[in-house]
Protein backbone atom coordinates (compact mmCIF):
# COMPACT_ATOMS: atom_id res chain seq x y z
CA UNK A 1 0.00 0.00 0.00
CA UNK A 2 1.25 3.48 -0.82
CA UNK A 3 2.25 5.45 2.31
CA UNK A 4 -0.06 8.32 1.32
CA UNK A 5 -3.02 5.93 1.27
CA UNK A 6 -2.12 4.40 4.60
CA UNK A 7 -2.14 7.79 6.31
CA UNK A 8 -5.24 9.24 4.65
CA UNK A 9 -7.74 6.40 4.76
CA UNK A 10 -9.30 4.41 7.57
CA UNK A 11 -9.04 0.84 6.31
CA UNK A 12 -9.30 -0.68 9.81
CA UNK A 13 -7.05 -3.52 8.66
CA UNK A 14 -9.62 -4.72 6.12
CA UNK A 15 -9.49 -4.76 2.33
CA UNK A 16 -11.83 -2.29 0.65
CA UNK A 17 -13.02 -3.41 -2.78
CA UNK A 18 -16.29 -1.50 -3.37
CA UNK A 19 -14.76 1.11 -5.66
CA UNK A 20 -17.77 1.16 -8.00
CA UNK A 21 -19.74 3.11 -5.42
CA UNK A 22 -18.57 6.26 -3.70
CA UNK A 23 -15.19 4.85 -2.78
CA UNK A 24 -13.48 5.06 0.57
CA UNK A 25 -13.13 8.75 1.48
CA UNK A 26 -9.85 10.13 2.83
CA UNK A 27 -9.83 11.70 6.29
CA UNK A 28 -9.80 15.22 4.79
CA UNK A 29 -13.03 14.47 2.90
CA UNK A 30 -14.73 13.08 6.00
CA UNK A 31 -13.75 16.24 7.92
CA UNK A 32 -15.00 18.55 5.14
CA UNK A 33 -18.34 16.73 4.88
CA UNK A 34 -18.76 16.79 8.67
CA UNK A 35 -18.11 20.55 8.67
CA UNK A 36 -20.62 21.11 5.86
CA UNK A 37 -23.26 18.98 7.58
CA UNK A 38 -22.74 20.87 10.82
CA UNK A 39 -23.31 24.22 9.06
CA UNK A 40 -26.40 23.07 7.15
CA UNK A 41 -29.00 22.83 9.96
CA UNK A 42 -27.64 25.99 11.56
CA UNK A 43 -28.35 27.99 8.42
CA UNK A 44 -24.73 29.10 8.25
CA UNK A 45 -23.76 27.13 5.13
CA UNK A 46 -22.22 29.33 2.44
CA UNK A 47 -22.23 26.95 -0.51
CA UNK A 48 -21.01 29.24 -3.26
CA UNK A 49 -18.54 31.07 -1.05
CA UNK A 50 -17.08 27.91 0.49
CA UNK A 51 -17.44 25.34 -2.28
CA UNK A 52 -16.85 27.21 -5.54
CA UNK A 53 -13.28 28.24 -4.62
CA UNK A 54 -12.49 24.61 -3.75
CA UNK A 55 -13.63 23.56 -7.22
CA UNK A 56 -11.55 26.30 -8.77
CA UNK A 57 -8.49 25.04 -6.86
CA UNK A 58 -9.16 21.46 -7.99
CA UNK A 59 -9.64 22.26 -11.67
CA UNK A 60 -5.91 22.67 -12.54
CA UNK A 61 -5.04 19.61 -10.46
CA UNK A 62 -7.61 17.50 -12.33
CA UNK A 63 -6.34 18.90 -15.63
CA UNK A 64 -2.79 17.90 -14.76
CA UNK A 65 -3.92 14.42 -13.73
CA UNK A 66 -5.89 13.95 -16.97
CA UNK A 67 -3.43 15.65 -19.33
CA UNK A 68 -5.90 18.41 -20.19
CA UNK A 69 -6.06 22.18 -19.95
CA UNK A 70 -7.87 23.59 -16.88
CA UNK A 71 -10.51 25.20 -19.11
CA UNK A 72 -11.33 21.74 -20.48
CA UNK A 73 -12.37 20.48 -17.03
CA UNK A 74 -16.08 20.80 -16.30
CA UNK A 75 -17.30 20.59 -12.74
CA UNK A 76 -20.70 18.92 -12.89
CA UNK A 77 -22.88 18.46 -9.77
CA UNK A 78 -24.18 14.96 -10.60
CA UNK A 79 -23.81 12.14 -13.11
CA UNK A 80 -27.28 12.76 -14.50
CA UNK A 81 -26.39 16.38 -15.29
CA UNK A 82 -23.16 15.30 -16.98
CA UNK A 83 -24.99 12.69 -19.03
CA UNK A 84 -27.44 15.35 -20.19
CA UNK A 85 -24.60 17.64 -21.24
CA UNK A 86 -22.88 14.83 -23.17
CA UNK A 87 -26.10 13.70 -24.85
CA UNK A 88 -26.93 17.25 -25.93
CA UNK A 89 -23.84 17.18 -28.14
CA UNK A 90 -24.92 14.11 -30.12
CA UNK A 91 -26.48 14.29 -33.57
CA UNK A 92 -29.17 12.08 -35.11
CA UNK A 93 -27.64 8.81 -36.24
CA UNK A 94 -24.75 8.95 -33.75
CA UNK A 95 -24.07 5.71 -31.96
CA UNK A 96 -23.47 5.34 -28.23
CA UNK A 97 -21.74 2.15 -27.17
CA UNK A 98 -22.44 0.87 -23.65
CA UNK A 99 -21.67 -2.26 -21.68
CA UNK A 100 -24.37 -4.77 -20.87
CA UNK A 101 -24.21 -3.85 -17.17
CA UNK A 102 -24.36 -0.05 -17.48
CA UNK A 103 -25.31 2.07 -14.47
CA UNK A 104 -28.94 3.19 -14.58
CA UNK A 105 -27.88 6.84 -14.20
CA UNK A 106 -26.34 6.47 -17.66
CA UNK A 107 -28.65 3.88 -19.19
CA UNK A 108 -32.05 5.50 -18.60
CA UNK A 109 -31.19 8.91 -20.12
CA UNK A 110 -29.61 7.11 -23.08
CA UNK A 111 -32.74 5.08 -23.75
CA UNK A 112 -34.86 8.23 -23.67
CA UNK A 113 -32.43 10.03 -25.99
CA UNK A 114 -32.45 7.06 -28.36
CA UNK A 115 -36.19 7.49 -28.92
CA UNK A 116 -36.35 11.28 -28.86
CA UNK A 117 -33.24 12.26 -30.77
CA UNK A 118 -32.73 9.34 -33.16
CA UNK A 119 -29.41 8.18 -31.75
CA UNK A 120 -28.45 4.51 -31.70
CA UNK A 121 -27.60 2.85 -28.38
CA UNK A 122 -25.70 -0.39 -28.83
CA UNK A 123 -25.02 -2.74 -25.92
CA UNK A 124 -22.04 -5.11 -25.90
CA UNK A 125 -20.18 -7.15 -23.27
CA UNK A 126 -17.78 -4.96 -21.29
CA UNK A 127 -14.70 -6.84 -22.49
CA UNK A 128 -15.66 -6.06 -26.11
CA UNK A 129 -16.20 -2.29 -25.77
CA UNK A 130 -12.92 -1.23 -27.38
CA UNK A 131 -13.17 -3.78 -30.18
CA UNK A 132 -16.76 -2.77 -30.99
CA UNK A 133 -16.04 0.92 -31.66
CA UNK A 134 -17.00 1.82 -35.26
CA UNK A 135 -16.81 4.97 -37.34
CA UNK A 136 -20.41 5.73 -36.32
CA UNK A 137 -19.58 5.50 -32.59
CA UNK A 138 -19.71 8.98 -31.08
CA UNK A 139 -19.62 8.06 -27.40
CA UNK A 140 -18.47 5.08 -25.32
Amino acid sequence: MYPIAKGNFDFRSRPYLDTASYGLPPHSTVAAVAEALEACPLGSARWSKDWDPAGDRCRPLAAQLLGAAPDEIALIPAVSVGVGVALSMLSPGDEVLISEHEFTSMLFPLLVAEKRFDIKVRTVPFDELAAQVRSSTALV
